[in-house]
């Protein structure tokens, strides 16, 4: 990617990021990752499988962000893993008629386990939640973040100053405890 790059992404498959967020990514031509819950489309307050079709249409990116949005890091069963992984992956490429290679951790946590089956699900990237911008082609399977805030000015402070951001680390690691607040 190109030095300073940013992208720009979308949790959980919400309508209202098609609804609010789609109209202005149009007007300044942006375009975005919207990472899905497969397990909550085309339910109530949810994307549905024509506006997916639409963002993909539009040139917007979409990602897998698992069927039922459980805590990857816990699960011990490597058939619930590989459904939660693999199965959401299956079933927006069936859906969208095209490739899904980015995956986004449910509340960014994962584990070598997680890691190691997003891999071989044939992901390219998959972004945690710790917030961060330094990566490199050695963690593309950990990619961390920027949560944006309510308000401009925190934002801008935020992103001025990119040496006090973490890099992602795993569950159980130093530091992911006491992480930020997870997202939905």
């Amino acid at each position: 990617m190109p030095r300073r790059s940013v992208i720009i992404s979308f949790d959980d498959g919400l309508e209202d990021q098609y609804v609010n967020a789609v109209p202005i990514l149009k007007t300044y031509h942006y375009s975005a990752a919207f990472f899905v819950i497969t397990n909550y489309v085309d339910n109530l307050g949810f994307l549905s499988l024509d506006q997916l079709r639409t963002l993909k249409i539009i040139g917007m990116c979409i990602g897998s962000h698992s069927r039922s949005h459980l805590r990857l890091d816990r699960i011990t069963s490597p058939t619930v893993l590989w459904d939660e992984i693999y199965g959401s992956k299956k079933l927006l490429e069936a859906e969208l008629s095209a490739p899904v290679t980015e995956f986004a951790y449910p509340y960014g946590r994962y584990n070598a386990a997680v890691v190691a089956m997003i891999r071989r699900a044939g992901y390219k990237a998959a972004r945690a939640f710790y917030f961060g911008t330094l990566h490199s082609r050695n963690d593309v399977y950990v990619l961390s973040a920027i949560m944006a805030p309510g308000d401009l000015t925190t934002f801008a402070r935020i992103v001025s100053k990119p040496t006090g951001l973490r890099r992602a680390q795993p569950s159980g690691a130093g530091g992911a405890s006491g992480g930020p607040t997870e997202p939905r």
